[in-house]
């Protein structure tokens, strides 16, 4: 058996035993670590073949091997001698568009993407449907006063950098960060669109006094690092998640952000009886939600999507919005955020939040990473009048 027939076997029985449980960087983590035998340049060609599968697999007919084959031929722009042992044809049209591919394989060209009836009309569908076969770059935003000594580390590692706005860096995907940076305290990973959803928030709000401040779905704790750099450190923080496992690794990692925390407790916001009683000058709404703006990094939570999620995901964040709400300063912000492209988690709710007694929407807009191969984000903020 050659190598490339081995690769499609493994490949074949790898998806076949995966079922969505767990990330595919978690589950491939896992397989590797029980089966030794494949090199660096095994896993990585391997990997690659998994994520293909599941950037394709809902518009194929096909059984598995075929679909692999098909996703390393939608997904890639050079030749390679994988697709040359398996469909040489193929091989032979890499070089051409997505439509031009589907075109040759005889499939529609809205067939990318399923959920298209739920895409928010402010989404350029042919675009953000051809996104889906891109893996994102990775991104890091520099914390304030950092700047210089990351840049130097990077150069010095010889990993290869471009800036972008908003002290963010892009990196080429599967950099090892960690290496060669203090990750959270130097540097955050994360979206370069993700860094940017605070900008609704009125001008002068990081001025002035000390704001307390609550994250009320804090999760991994990212935005509450943007936080206190976006007020420069004037804040009092509350951190709440509904899972203590979460809050404790939460915890963890602004301690080593040196972010500190005035408060932390396990509490469901989508109960209106959360037991957070403190008042507070800005609340943040990080909501669960579909992920549908960040599929192309994580393709296999396409694949495992079911449609009827979209309507539970919409419910959970009323209530969220709703139980919170009382808890905001007049004169307070709120700022809600999804990595959703779907209307009914975004306008939809906006409609329903600015129903709320008192709320003033400022703004409501997608961060489109579409097409510059990153995430898609939607952030909207009310001021609750006074």
């Amino acid at each position: 058996m050659s190598k490339y027939h081995s690769y499609l076997h493994t490949a074949t029985q790898i998806i076949q035993a995966f079922h969505g449980e767990v990330p595919l960087a978690v589950y491939l983590k896992q397989y590797f670590s029980q089966h030794k035998k494949f090199g660096s340049k095994d896993r990585k060609a391997l990997s690659a073949l998994c994520y293909q599968y599941y950037r394709v697999a809902h518009i194929s007919a096909g059984d598995v091997p075929f679909t692999i084959c098909m996703g390393a031929f939608l997904c890639n722009h050079q030749p390679s001698a994988f697709l040359e042992t398996h469909f040489p044809e193929w091989n032979a049209k890499i070089h051409g568009s997505a439509a031009d591919k589907l075109l040759f394989l005889h499939l529609p060209a809205n067939i990318l993407y399923p959920f298209r009836t739920h895409l928010s009309p402010q989404i350029e569908e042919p675009s953000f449907a051809a996104s889906i076969l891109k893996q994102p770059d990775v991104f890091l935003r520099v914390r304030p006063g950092k700047w210089k000594s990351v840049v130097k580390a990077l150069k010095d590692a010889g990993i290869a950098y471009q800036t972008e706005p908003h002290d963010i860096l892009r990196l080429p995907a599967a950099v090892k960060v960690h290496e060669v940076l203090h990750v959270n305290r130097d540097v955050v990973v994360q979206d370069m669109q993700s860094a940017r959803v605070l900008e609704g928030l009125p001008a002068g709000v990081a001025d002035g006094e000390i704001k307390d401040v609550w994250d009320g779905c804090a999760a991994s704790g990212g935005k509450s690092i943007l936080m206190y750099d976006f007020l420069k450190g004037r804040l009092r923080l509350t951190v709440t998640d509904i899972r203590k496992g979460i809050l404790q690794k939460l915890k963890e990692r602004l301690q080593q952000a040196r972010v500190p925390v005035y408060h932390a407790a396990v509490a469901d916001v989508t109960t209106p009886d959360h037991d957070i009683h403190s008042m507070f000058d800005i609340i943040l709404c990080d909501a669960p939600c579909t992920g549908s703006g960040t599929w192309s990094r994580t393709p296999e939570q396409l694949y495992f999507f079911k449609e009827k999620d979209i309507e539970a995901y919409q419910h959970k964040q009323q209530q969220m919005v709703q139980n919170i709400w009382p808890q905001l300063k007049p004169g307070g912000y709120l700022v809600y955020i999804t990595c959703s492209v779907f209307t009914a988690e975004n306008e939809a709710l906006v409609h329903y939040t600015s129903q709320l007694n008192q709320a003033k929407l400022l703004q409501a807009q997608y961060f489109k990473g579409y097409n510059m191969r990153a995430d898609t984000l939607f952030a909207a903020v009310w001021e609750k009048l006074l």
